[in-house]
């Protein structure tokens, strides 16, 4: 049998699941940990395919050579949706207990928001991704914040470079981390709202690659990435309204790309041929899950 080929773990993924996890192993809570593959393909690196395990508990998990496997995928899967959702329930308790924000203090966050945000077009991709990392702060620590960052990156787009559409793309989905699934924290109103505020983002980033025919690997991370890590959020917790707003962002990208290709001058350039067929791609992959959705 041959070897899976293994992907390297992409860092802000890996970041993403030792956060869920508080950097201990989610069976034994022990730290010094791994991350697993629950399926044991190296080259799934799903955030729901890992789970971070302790030495010893990597080791049992990884053994093959046993008559019997204790843990098994589906034990894994249930130790690591039990303990990552016990660790979100901290979270949001911890958040409760915190004395409300006078409303100067409000103002006074907003403006830090907005002056970071409109300090980007002028960082370096690197720049970009500490400044994303400092606005995740805020999201973590301020009740009601999220939506505004996102509405006001979206406001600003229009200025950064493919490089840093790129990164913010690929962070985007890190504001909805602790959507782990309905059985252990319920999507409120206001997740709604901030999941419609993302999409709308990535559909503008997606577009804005098109108008600019800039950096395809934006692109890519749109529609083949954070779009997707969304989709599958909506199709956990059986959102269907939320999963079709995403194939209607599929769609309108793929409008704006299909107009490139037919500009003067484009009908023979390959990069708008190929960005509409890994939209085309993505989408009709989506679609057929979506019927799958109940509701």
């Amino acid at each position: 049998m041959i070897a899976k080929k293994r992907v390297p773990i992409p860092k802000p993924i890996e970041r993403e699941v030792l956060f869920r996890n508080q950097s201990v192993c989610c069976i034994c809570h022990k730290s010094g940990v791994q991350i697993h593959h629950i399926d044991d393909n190296p080259s799934n690196n799903k955030i729901n395919n890992l789970c971070v395990l302790c030495i010893e508990h990597h080791a049992e998990a990884s053994n093959k050579t046993g008559m019997t496997k204790a843990l098994d995928a589906s034990l894994l899967r249930k130790y690591k949706k039990e303990w990552e959702g016990l660790v979100l329930r901290k979270h949001q308790e911890h958040q409760k207990e915190q004395p409300k924000a006078s409303n100067i203090e409000k103002e006074i966050t907003r403006f830090e928001i907005k002056k970071t945000i409109y300090s980007l077009p002028k960082k370096t991709k690197k720049e970009t991704e500490e400044i994303m990392d400092y606005l995740f702060q805020f999201h973590l620590f301020e009740e009601n914040i999220t939506e505004y960052i996102l509405e006001t990156l979206d406001g600003v787009r229009w200025f950064f470079t493919g490089a840093q559409l790129g990164v913010i793309a690929e962070k985007v989905f890190e504001y909805f981390w602790h959507l782990v699934g309905p059985d252990h924290v319920p999507m409120g109103r206001s997740d709604e709202i901030k999941i419609r505020k993302a999409i709308e983002l990535l559909e503008g980033i997606g577009t804005q690659t098109a108008i600019f025919e800039s950096n395809l690997s934006a692109l890519n991370i749109v529609v083949d990435k954070s779009l997707p890590r969304l989709f599958e959020v909506c199709e956990s917790y059986k959102k269907k309204k939320l999963g079709q707003r995403v194939l209607k962002a599929y769609k309108d990208i793929e409008e704006e790309w299909k107009d490139t290709t037919q500009a003067p001058g484009n009908e023979r350039k390959k990069s708008p041929a190929q960005a509409v067929k890994t939209i085309s791609k993505v989408y009709n992959r989506l679609n057929n899950r979506l019927q799958k959705i109940q509701r």
